[in-house]
């Protein structure tokens, strides 16, 4: 289907959503979707990003009728009414009844006000009109991260939020972006690059205001459209890639991949339009003028390092391959980033360290990532030692921590057989704050954060190799928050961050300082592990994998 021919099926498609679809039109378009399967896939397409928008209007709608209902009770509360209206009648005088019942009647609205105000704090912020930000909460409050700062470069931040180091967690929140690059990773599978200078509105996982500036979106095929707002418009995107810009109230879109909708916002008086790869469009409040698209004028990537050697600050806080010469873990002092040798978890047991494996763990046969000997951990076992950079959640910061496991437990089915690596306070064994991982004894991956816990599949192999990483961030005002990923066997391990965890546990607030590495297997538990690496960045652990 020509290009004239798709316009004017999208022009079909939205005569039947806006319920103005002539006989003939209807015609025309019951055979296009009996005749062509592009079409029909459009349609498809069409429809998910016209309910969308019907829930956006909606919201904006209650949010609307609620700001009214706020100010209202902001009216009441500041004295607006006069005292002749609130002057006590005297019994028996003439309206006592009716004006009783306007009393009545305004305590009734007055906490109806409150309700709704109170409920306005919480509205659904996809429409991108109402925030709140966590970092006014009260700690234990349930609140949500919505994105993650994968990488950047050369960046300058001003304004009230300043991310400080790439892996940092974001809530809903503007930042201001003088200079360099910044790429976001959204939690509905969205990536976005900032180009500065630039401001960004982050709403939700699937929302953000674009105030000014320049950026580059990467939708995702799987997700429902992603809603970027411009003083001008509402850009969804279809599995799309494009470039946004925004210069006072001027717009311009230009589509490299994909599809994008483009719906009229505010006072805005442009027509709705569906680009496709390849179109340009630059929008006023009052006008639409088709450009020329312009690649060169967006940056669509973060350059990656083109050096695998690591920066002084991205230099391993700790690091242990398990090198030893001995038949016991006994006495072990090796590796660097540790305070003392290895001991055995419960100082009143008398020391049975792990036992030392000759051959190595590795992810992959010939990949050459581990070096040394590895521990075997079983039951009655438990093996921990200080680090000597402390893992603070009383603090801005994010560390990684990875280490390759090998399950060798052949209990029969029903018998406990898990192992755990986890974080501990000082106060460990007596304290119950801890974070960490474990293979459950059905070999799921079990992830933890205190009392928050989470279980998930698929079964890991016995006799396999896989590669844990823990995710922990820290924050001295928002939530911390614990996330872990495992890669198999035949997974690629990329040197950036993934957008994708396997457990991804609810943010708590919490300031504990972790410094106990502990290592353990429950009764019939068998376990190999290796390569342990603390870090301050992504790379950092995955350096030679």
């Amino acid at each position: 289907m020509g290009k004239t021919n798709q316009n004017e099926l999208f022009d079909l498609f939205g005569a039947l959503c806006d319920g103005t679809l002539s006989p003939q039109q209807q015609a025309s378009l019951e055979e296009s979707l009996r005749s062509d399967a592009t079409a029909r896939q459009r349609y498809y397409d069409y429809v998910d990003v016209h309910l969308e928008l019907s829930n956006l209007r909606k919201r904006e709608e209650e949010f609307q009728s609620l700001e009214h209902l706020r100010d209202e009770l902001n009216r009441m509360t500041q004295g607006a009414v006069s005292p002749a209206e609130t002057k006590k009648p005297e019994r028996g005088a003439v309206g006592w009844g009716r004006t009783l019942l306007s009393y009545a009647a305004v305590i009734a609205a007055s906490i109806g006000i409150v309700l709704a105000v109170q409920w306005l704090t919480r509205i659904d912020p996809t429409t991108g009109d109402s925030r709140q930000l966590a970092g006014s909460s009260a700690a234990g409050e349930q609140v949500e991260y919505v994105a993650t700062l994968l990488s950047s470069a050369n960046c300058q931040w001003s304004g009230e939020v300043r991310p400080q180091f790439d892996g940092q967690r974001l809530l809903s929140r503007d930042l201001q972006l003088d200079e360099g690059l910044a790429e976001f990773g959204f939690e509905s599978g969205v990536r976005i690059i900032l180009q500065g200078p630039a401001r960004l509105s982050i709403d939700s996982s699937g929302s953000a205001h674009l105030e000014n500036g320049r950026l580059v979106l990467h939708g995702h095929d799987a997700s429902m459209p992603f809603a970027l707002h411009t003083p001008t418009s509402t850009l969804l995107d279809i599995g799309t890639e494009y470039g946004a810009s925004v210069d006072d109230e001027v717009t311009e879109v230009h589509v490299f991949e994909g599809e994008v909708q483009v719906e009229p916002r505010g006072q805005s008086n442009i027509a709705r339009q569906h680009l496709t790869v390849g179109d340009a469009v630059r929008l006023t409040p009052t006008a639409t003028q088709t450009v020329a698209v312009d690649e060169t004028r967006f940056i669509r990537e973060v350059p990656k390092p083109r050096s695998m050697q690591l920066a002084s600050d991205e230099k391993l806080y700790a690091y242990e391959g398990f090198d030893y010469e001995t038949a016991t873990l006994g006495a072990g002092n090796g590796g660097f980033g540790f305070v003392g040798p290895w001991r055995n978890g419960i100082p009143s047991d008398p020391p049975s360290l792990a036992e030392m494996v000759e051959s190595s763990l590795s992810l992959r046969d010939a990949s050459g990532a581990a070096t040394g000997g590895a521990i075997r951990v079983t039951y009655g076992k438990p093996c921990v030692r200080t680090i000597e950079r402390q893992i603070r959640l009383d603090t801005d910061a994010v560390y990684y921590v990875s280490y390759l496991m090998q399950d060798l437990s052949d209990a029969p089915p029903g018998k406990s057989q898990y192992a755990s690596f986890s974080f501990r306070t000082a106060a460990f064994p007596d304290s119950s704050n801890r974070f960490g991982a474990a293979i459950t004894s059905e070999n799921f991956l079990l992830s933890f954060h205190n009392q928050h816990q989470l279980i998930v599949p698929p079964e890991m192999a016995t006799g396999q190799t896989y590669l844990f990483v823990i995710k922990i961030v820290a924050s001295r005002k928002d939530p911390d928050q614990v996330m872990v990923r495992v890669f198999g066997p035949n997974e690629t391990v990329r040197h950036s961050e993934p957008m994708a965890w396997n457990c991804i546990l609810p943010p708590v607030f919490e300031d504990s300082v972790y410094d106990q590495l502990a290592i353990y297997a429950a009764d019939k538990g068998h376990f190999l592990v290796d390569e342990i690496r603390v870090g301050p960045t992504w790379r950092s652990v995955m350096n030679t994998y």
